[in-house]
């Protein structure tokens, strides 16, 4: 039996190909002879090409997509023609090089030639009045080659009129005394058609929305963006920089601090800046009384064996004074030691993505039903007496990712725009990077 080795390296570069070939002779005879092998090389004998077997082809590459979409200016209804459009591009948590082309007379672009996929993400982007639109975040469907987005862009105002806050809801717990670490989360919705941009700060920041801290706050921290980018911390009061844009819900903040307290009674007063629809606040129930002249009681609720008692509002104005008043301090029950966790925590912490450093804090709003990843909380009212928290699906997850990668956009553009150091650069970003590769391997196993 012939066996033939053939140097395909050798086809294409101008040097004689070689060829081995091997006599093997039966079992029977191999006794008597060895294997008999010779390498034949020819030298100036036209050699015709051969084409290598099929096993050794080229494997068949993922189908190259195409994203179509149109900039529409919502506040006149009309297409932006010739506006520049970005894409942008992430794989696998690390964004490549933005595509970049204008719209045509009618606000339609289109990017051809793009990875299908399932781990690649996209997002369009136009400025408009030095405001940075975008569309949302999109991927190809398995087996689909075509995707489309929806891209507006709003007329801009500085003025605050139509800003208001659908919901403000936060929750006071004590876990340990002389310290009371309290979450806050606002839903800033805006009625107008125009993007509130608000003003230029002396830093050169653009201030929107407000929120007041009470006095004494201190260690706060964010569940979503960045200070010194995303918000400012003023004396009693937090500022965001990014736009409000119109519709209901169309912002959201959520961040936690620390009260500290040395008395039986403690005020926790703030201004209110906008219109508010509602509040929801829930207090835990260790002892503390709680007083407020605009909230009125409205019941127990009950979460991993914990009680806590929730206070409610409804159509508060802007200007109001929110009163809150903490008595008996001096006579709080402490439920868990301090450094205790409560039930099943370690297990949320080691599969979800934690922004907040507190894990007691991360316990108690998934225990009472805040959606992490949307930075939802069941409203009006947390069910009566029990509530179990479910999974999170894989429509919240992907909520979740996408709000990452618009962190590390952000994050990107600071730095190169100078308004951040390398060090605190390069520590954000791999703490965000290391959030989405948690959140890619829950996504890869949901």
């Amino acid at each position: 039996m012939f066996t033939v080795a053939h140097d395909w390296s050798k086809e294409t570069t101008g040097v004689p190909p070689e060829v081995s070939f091997s006599i093997h002779v039966p079992a029977v005879t191999q006794t008597m002879c060895a294997v008999i092998s010779f390498t034949v090389i020819w030298f100036a004998v036209p050699v015709r090409p051969v084409t290598p077997p099929p096993h050794i082809q080229a494997t068949t590459e993922t189908p190259r997509g195409t994203l179509i979409g149109r900039v529409h200016n919502v506040t006149v209804e009309q297409p932006m023609p010739g506006i520049t459009v970005r894409l942008r591009r992430w794989r696998l948590g690390t964004e490549y090089p933005p595509l970049a082309t204008e719209a045509n007379t009618e606000g339609y672009f289109r990017f051809e030639g793009l990875d299908t996929d399932v781990h690649s993400l996209y997002r369009a982007e136009a400025d408009h009045h030095n405001v940075t639109f975008h569309s949302g975040f999109v991927s190809f469907e398995p087996g689909s080659t075509h995707v489309s987005v929806v891209l507006n862009v709003y007329e801009t105002t500085d003025v605050p009129e139509d800003v208001h806050i659908k919901r403000f809801h936060f929750i006071i717990l004590a876990r340990e005394r002389g310290v009371l670490s309290i979450l806050e989360l606002y839903q800033f919705g805006n009625k107008g058609n125009r993007a509130f941009i608000g003003t230029p700060s002396v830093e050169g920041h653009r201030e929107t929305v407000r929120m007041a801290l009470p006095a004494g706050a201190r260690d706060l921290t964010l569940q979503t963006g960045t200070l010194g980018i995303d918000f400012i911390t003023r004396p009693n009061e937090l500022v965001a920089t990014a736009p409000v844009l119109p519709g209901e819900e169309t912002f959201d903040v959520a961040f936690v601090y620390l009260v500290p307290y040395g008395a039986p009674s403690l005020v926790l007063d703030r201004r209110l800046y906008y219109d508010t629809v509602a509040i929801n606040g829930l207090l835990m129930d260790v002892g503390i009384k709680m007083r407020s002249n605009l909230l009125r009681f409205a019941g127990e609720r009950e979460a991993q064996g914990q009680s806590f008692l929730q206070f409610i509002g409804e159509d508060l104005r802007a200007g109001q004074l929110l009163s809150i008043t903490l008595d008996h301090l001096d006579e709080i029950r402490i439920v868990n030691a301090p450094g205790e966790t409560a039930p099943d925590d370690a297990e949320m912490n080691a599969e979800l993505p934690q922004p907040i450093g507190h894990s007691l804090i991360l316990w108690a709003i998934l225990s009472l039903g805040v959606l992490i990843f949307g930075l939802i909380i069941v409203y009006p009212s947390l069910r009566a007496r029990t509530y179990v928290p479910a999974s999170p699906s894989r429509k919240e997850i992907e909520k979740e990712r996408d709000r990452l990668l618009l962190m590390l956009a952000r994050l990107d553009e600071a730095y190169q725009n100078g308004q951040l150091s390398e060090a605190i650069y390069r520590r954000v970003r791999a703490q965000r990077k290391a959030e989405l590769a948690r959140l890619w391997e829950r996504s890869r196993l949901s």
